[in-house]
């Protein structure tokens, strides 16, 4: 750098400032399936694409991104084979959150600034949310950010929608927020709904059939799961499950959906709801 008749030079001692120290020379199999996956998973859901398109120009900005990476190293006719034979995402796993508001939320994050975003809760009515975000979540192929918003004061998680970023933050916005409190946030929730308040920690106990167990097995549905193989008062065959949550709106209906093969047994809130809800499906259907 010139100043004046004096030249300086400078020297960057230690780790490279770039964001990649060294071009990427190969990709093992491995790596570029996990890339053409990733590519498929960020891709946004629309009729008119097929699910397979590998061109960057015709991607979203987050596949494309992922496209262009792999057509840097050379690889996009393998990639191509892949994304066609091999490993697609169905409009059932891709997104269908806009990416571009994805992209924004990222990177947003990746620095530490704040967003403001459209916000629509379950009657249609929206409402622009000032929050600091602190981690994009995939909840059954949705994108939702989970962001420390201002009128709450507290977590939100929530999706996004017409994002903007902004380097101005929230007033009262704490300057640190420990990952672990995100963590914790996304152990006691239930899919999407989810609270770091000590009173909406609710105790779930169900009854399963043989026929739900195999969508049951094998997953954590909550904090301090357990599981009675052999349980008193249920039907031979059948499991007690039981766990913690503090997303028990929306497991409320994820009980419902599995109809008679669940029997909702603890908290009294949860059994009166499902029954109320079986009423009116008995109802509905004598009236018919």
């Amino acid at each position: 750098k010139a100043h004046g008749k004096h030249r300086v030079t400078y020297r960057w001692l230690g780790h490279s400032p770039y964001l990649l120290e060294k071009p990427i020379s190969w990709l093992t199999e491995e790596e570029l399936i996990s890339l053409v996956a990733a590519r498929g998973f960020l891709r946004d859901v629309d009729p008119a694409k097929a699910p397979t398109v590998t061109n960057p120009e015709d991607c979203d900005i987050l596949a494309g991104a992922i496209s262009r990476l792999v057509n840097r190293a050379g690889v996009q006719d393998a990639a191509e084979l892949l994304a066609r034979r091999v490993v697609t995402v169905s409009r059932f796993g891709a997104a269908p959150t806009k990416c571009l508001a994805l992209a924004h939320t990222l990177a947003a994050t990746a620095v530490a600034e704040a967003i403001e975003f459209d916000y629509e809760n379950l009657q249609g009515l929206r409402r622009r949310i000032h929050a600091v975000p602190q981690r994009c979540v995939l909840i059954k192929g949705e994108w939702y950010v989970i962001a420390w918003a201002g009128g709450l004061k507290n977590f939100r998680l929530s999706r996004m929608d017409k994002v903007q970023r902004t380097r101005q933050h929230p007033e009262q916005a704490p300057a640190y927020i420990s990952a672990s409190e995100v963590d914790a946030l996304l152990e006691t929730g239930f899919y999407a709904t989810g609270s770091t308040k000590p009173k909406d920690r609710t105790r779930i106990q169900l009854g399963i059939a043989p026929q739900a167990w195999p969508h049951i097995r094998d997953r954590r549905w909550g904090e301090n799961q357990t599981i009675e193989d052999e349980p008193k008062g249920l039907p031979e065959g059948w499991r007690r499950l039981s766990f913690t949550t503090t997303g028990l709106a929306e497991c409320q209906h994820w009980v419902l959906a599995m109809g008679a093969n669940a029997r909702a047994e603890k908290p009294k809130a949860l059994v009166e709801w499902v029954c109320e809800q079986a009423r009116a499906m008995v109802e509905a259907c004598e009236g018919r």
